[in-house]
């Protein structure tokens, strides 16, 4: 399965899911309105793929609850949009500190860059 079938349907829905936070297989049927056994299955498949690891974590009495996070390969099929960030910064350093001070704050950091 490539990137692009990973991220759709059913199992992209609980991908995008986990990258918010980790979850619980019954978080994630509610939130996604399937059953409980259905979500099960895909996260017992996305594991077998290395796309989540369980976690467990003891919330008060009882046995630990598991939840399901993903991995490092699985958060690399999420795009980074360091662009967008980058835009943002510089907007907020534009009206904040001035076009110069942007100007050379560029300058030093291409010539530190070329070094």
């Amino acid at each position: 399965m490539d990137e692009a079938e990973q991220l759709q349907g059913t199992r992209g829905r609980i991908l995008e899911e986990l990258a918010v936070a980790p979850r619980t297989a019954h978080d994630l049927a509610l939130k996604l309105g399937i059953q409980e056994s259905a979500a099960r299955g895909h996260l017992g498949r996305m594991e077998e793929r290395g796309l989540v690891v369980p976690t467990f974590r003891r919330e008060g009495v009882g046995r630990p609850r598991k939840r399901y996070a993903l991995t490092d390969a699985a958060q690399e099929l999420f795009p980074k949009k360091y662009d967008l960030i980058l835009d943002t910064v510089v907007d907020e350093l534009l009206t904040r500190e001035g076009e110069g001070y942007v100007s050379a704050l560029f300058a030093d950091a291409a010539q530190r860059m070329a070094r």
